[in-house]
């Protein structure tokens, strides 16, 4: 597979997930208030705190404040690092499209890394929000922060992160006992039970078409049938 068909491809997989976005637009005006609150927070909890021992204690002299902003920022992108693979995959797993995807030409490579994109840039995009509001309003010294350390310090940890991670996972023996697993497919299970109970109900109250009905009992009965079936138990298992 060539560069440009794989530029093409994490292209495509972010272009889904900005649609995806942009039609929840009431959450990115939560999110910005949410960013100006945090914000605010820092600032006078710094303020509450300040005294010379913790600023001649901070890097550079520097104060509370500016050192709590770059730390919320960069935990905001440990957080995404450490989250976005594996919510991207439960994500596609929960809406049915994981098994399209993978029986595709694309390499699982590249869904990963495409589907991590925009968390990633969305992740800057709070961090720029925090810098701005910390700067307009908070006095946030902007100027005389290092940002080529900041990029060297965040690349470094985060692709440290990517690289250590299963290695300790596989040094301390950590296995996935199923258990997550079988408690979904028993919410799953219950859930169909208690629909077709209603349909039943339903049904005898003559209240609604019986060919709507019959249309969602076949569906939640298929369902019952994939999640109790004994294939089902031993993939489970």
């Amino acid at each position: 597979m060539n560069l440009a068909r794989v530029v093409r491809k994490i292209a495509a997989f972010f272009a889904r997930d900005f649609a995806i976005a942009r039609g929840y637009r009431g959450a990115l005006v939560l999110e910005t208030l949410e960013a100006l609150f945090g914000v605010a927070t820092f600032y006078y909890l710094s303020r509450f705190v300040s005294s010379p021992e913790l600023s001649s204690a901070l890097p550079d002299g520097g104060n509370y404040f500016a050192f709590a902003l770059v730390g919320f920022a960069f935990f905001d992108y440990l957080s995404v690092s450490l989250t976005a693979f594996d919510s991207s995959i439960e994500e596609a797993r929960q809406n049915r499209t994981l098994e399209a995807l993978l029986v595709t030409q694309t390499p699982l490579s590249v869904i990963l890394a495409g589907s991590a994109l925009y968390p990633f840039l969305a992740a800057l995009l709070r961090v720029a929000v925090y810098v701005a509001w910390g700067t307009a309003l908070f006095g946030f010294p902007l100027r005389n922060a290092n940002w080529v350390a900041v990029c060297v310090v965040l690349l470094a940890t985060l692709i440290g992160q990517g690289g250590t991670l299963p290695w300790l996972i596989r040094w301390l023996k950590i296995k996935d006992d199923g258990a997550a697993v079988r408690e979904e497919r028993l919410a799953i299970v219950v859930t169909a039970r208690a629909g077709l109970h209603c349909i039943d109900r339903l049904e005898k109250e003559g209240t609604y078409p019986a060919d709507i009905l019959g249309i969602h009992r076949f569906r939640l009965e298929a369902r019952l049938g994939e999640f109790t079936s004994p294939m089902a138990g031993k993939q489970a298992a």
